[in-house]
């Protein structure tokens, strides 16, 4: 027998539950990728096209996104929302291998299939899979950010480097990833080349919107990194900031959702609705007792930047729910910790090629 189909046999016997997780999920989000119809008023949704398709972007657009969308109408057709759905179902699916392979480095096998099961059939995941949305990206970017961090195969020069090309990409694709960066330059050994890394990813599109604005932005217009510090102002309202500071951490901690004209995985829009509360309020219940029973000091270089997203979210813009998501992979995380007992083997996330900080 051909040495290769040997090793094929051996792979799937060895690897065989995280590859059927896989299977499951992908026949999921291409189920519902090719059943599903587009809302007909959704306006975001409606815009993300347009750009595509007339990439009439202002500085205050991110572009992967709209690049993304306009490289696959120009392969499978103008206006094709099917193929789009597909290859973002395609992307959902490899993350629940990225979350196995995360969470395999953290703690054990038992939960690293646990959280790629949950991953695999999570609905807020699907939803957005199946949406017009530059999210069915981010929380893949967000997630492969988690994963490397920890990864202990990979030299902390190459680390360094791919860390901050997936932090520009993420930054590309939606401006309020910027969050992301302070906990993930503090957590990074090799920050210079970190942040090097980022600029070089950067600069074209920053040089693109100073040409088009004739002004030099940071990247974007301030206003799309949608930062609000009207609360911070001293009104005669003396409890205002903390109304809303209450505000926006509720928007991180309920379970409502404010996406009514997202596409449908049930024809009951009632069913829609509970799936996506209910199934958030279990991650974030058993996520969040996870955390507090089972967070280690090795958690820290994949913890820290999601930590600091959520908190400087709530601190600093208008909260959207859709804005959480990037915390939900984290809960999820915990939840098969929990799950699993909490019995994670001693690993260490030092790498031993290349360790240290630059100057």
């Amino acid at each position: 027998m051909n040495t290769r189909i040997i090793k094929i046999i051996i792979f799937f016997k060895e690897h065989w539950p995280i590859v059927s997780i896989f299977v499951f999920a992908l026949v999921i989000r291409m189920y519902f990728s090719l059943t599903t119809q587009m809302p007909e008023f959704n306006s975001e949704m409606h815009n993300n096209v347009a750009k595509a398709l007339e990439w009439k972007l202002t500085q205050s657009d991110a572009p992967i996104y709209p690049l993304f969308l306009k490289v696959i109408y120009s392969i499978f057709g103008e206006g094709n929302h099917t193929s789009a759905l597909i290859i973002q179902g395609l992307i959902g699916s490899l993350m629940v291998i990225v979350i196995y392979l995360l969470v395999l480095q953290v703690c054990n096998r038992r939960a690293a299939l646990l959280s790629a099961g949950i991953c695999g059939i999570y609905p807020a995941f699907i939803i957005f899979e199946i949406s017009l949305f530059p999210e069915s990206l981010l929380i893949f970017l967000a997630v492969c950010i988690m994963a490397l961090s920890v990864s202990v195969k990979i030299n902390q020069k190459k680390k360094s480097i791919l860390l901050g090309a997936l932090m520009g990409l993420g930054m590309l694709t939606k401006p309020t990833f910027l969050f992301f960066l302070p906990g993930l330059a503090l957590t990074t050994k090799k920050r210079l080349l970190f942040l090097l890394t980022l600029i070089i990813v950067l600069i074209p599109w920053t040089a693109r919107n100073a040409v088009v604005s004739r002004t030099l932005y940071p990247l974007y217009q301030p206003k799309a990194y949608m930062v609000d510090l009207s609360k911070y102002t001293f009104s005669k309202e003396s409890l205002g900031l903390f109304n809303r500071l209450y505000t926006n951490t509720s928007f991180v901690l309920r379970k409502s959702w404010d996406e009514p004209n997202m596409p449908k995985l049930f024809e009951n829009r009632h069913n829609n609705t509970g799936l996506l509360q209910y199934s958030y309020t279990v991650v974030l219940i058993l996520g969040l007792i996870g955390m507090v029973r089972f967070y280690r000091k090795e958690h820290r270089q994949f913890m820290l930047p999601v930590l600091l997203y959520i908190v400087l979210v709530i601190f600093f813009t208008f909260v959207k729910h859709r804005y959480r998501m990037l915390f939900e992979p984290a809960l999820i995380v915990y939840t098969a910790i929990l799950l699993a007992g909490g019995s994670c083997e001693a690993r260490s996330l030092q790498d031993t090629s290349g360790t240290g900080r630059d100057g």
